[in-house]
């Protein structure tokens, strides 16, 4: 993906930006800052990445990859460090796996949506999905569903942004991720509600 789709597609126009701010200015993190997230979040970074490829070696080499992105380590704001350091590796996920989720895409020609909104998940539903173990979401939901719920429904992307990213068409990325949701609403929901009678 050419550096120019990928701001587009996150609505980061760091290279821009940078240039804009004073050298001396200290607003983007160093690749020390950015290896160092990385070791603080690995382990829910590995969760992110396990969701989409479903193979644990797939998994930890997209994490692997994603923190190795040091051509982009004077590009990332501070205050952008840990959500850049999930988008990355979702992305590098994205990348080792992107034939399952095409193939995918194709299951929902003729998928009927029947949902009217597509909201993206609220804290304490994405909370409650984190306690889930990936190959569990892998059994229930197909390589885009789940590619899907964690840009969309986790990291906030919009569908647009997805259909690009993912280069997939936008009626597919949103009909996997209303299909995304009504297994959210079926399975974890219900999970959680079991568990408090």
């Amino acid at each position: 993906m050419s550096p120019i789709i990928s701001r587009f597609v996150f609505g980061m126009n760091w290279l821009a930006s940078k240039e804009q701010q004073p050298s001396a200015n200290r607003q983007f993190a160093t690749s020390g800052e950015i290896k160092s997230i990385f070791a603080e979040y690995n382990e829910s970074l590995y969760w992110t990445a396990l969701v989409i490829t479903a193979e644990a070696e797939l998994a930890k080499q997209s994490v692997v990859n994603a923190s190795e992105f040091d051509s982009t380590a004077g590009c990332v704001f501070h205050d952008w460090l840990t959500q850049w350091a999930y988008t990355a590796t979702a992305r590098a996920a994205v990348q080792a796996f992107s034939q399952p989720i095409h193939a995918a895409a194709r299951c929902y020609s003729d998928w009927i949506c029947n949902h009217s909104r597509h909201d993206v998940l609220e804290e304490h539903q994405i909370n409650a999905l984190r306690k889930l173990d990936p190959r569990e979401i892998a059994r229930d939901l197909d390589p885009l569903a789940r590619t899907v719920l964690v840009f969309h429904g986790c990291h906030h992307a919009s569908i647009s942004a997805c259909a690009m990213l993912l280069r997939v068409p936008r009626k597919y990325v949103l009909r996997a991720y209303c299909r995304a949701l009504q297994w959210e609403l079926e399975s974890v929901q219900g999970h959680s509600q079991a568990k408090t009678r």
